[in-house]
């Protein structure tokens, strides 16, 4: 769909089954996010193309699930559920490789994570959300700026 919401023809990216796609970009990108035979793969269209890229794909010793994922001061921040822990990585959009892993929920099982971002000249945030195990609602932010993690 384009800015003025008039749809465009569908475009197929994978031809098999994947897991949890998410969708996020910038004036530039468009991301798509999504897990598949253990891995998580990202690919993105510049300006409009149909020409679809890719990063550099996550390998994992599982699959991931509920991945979800936000552009945010040219990085590109994802979340999701893995062996019932939280995760967050980052992949700075001029660069070529993806951060390590961070587990946003410490040492508690989580899932169902989702994640926004806020950015203005002073301040870059991505905030998470999460589920434990007691059906609790978790919050947790992260400082991008100084690379600080907030309490859970």
């Amino acid at each position: 769909m384009d800015v003025n919401g008039a749809a465009g023809n569908p475009v197929t990216i994978e031809s098999s089954s994947v897991i949890s796609p998410s969708i996020s970009g910038n004036n530039e990108k468009i991301y798509v996010v999504y897990g598949k035979n253990n891995q998580i793969v990202t690919k993105y269209l510049i300006n409009g193309t149909s020409n679809w890229q890719s990063l550099q794909t996550i390998n994992l010793s599982v699959n991931a699930n509920s991945i979800e994922s936000v552009v945010s001061n040219n990085k590109l921040h994802i979340t999701y559920a893995l062996s019932n822990q939280i995760k967050h990585r980052s992949f700075q959009l001029n660069g070529s490789s993806w951060s390590s892993d961070y587990t946003v929920s410490n040492t508690e099982a989580g899932s169902s994570p989702r994640i926004a971002a806020w950015y203005t000249g002073t301040e870059d945030k991505v905030y998470f959300v999460y589920q434990n195990t007691s059906s609790l609602k978790k919050f947790r932010d992260y400082n991008v700026a100084n690379n600080s993690w907030g309490t859970i």
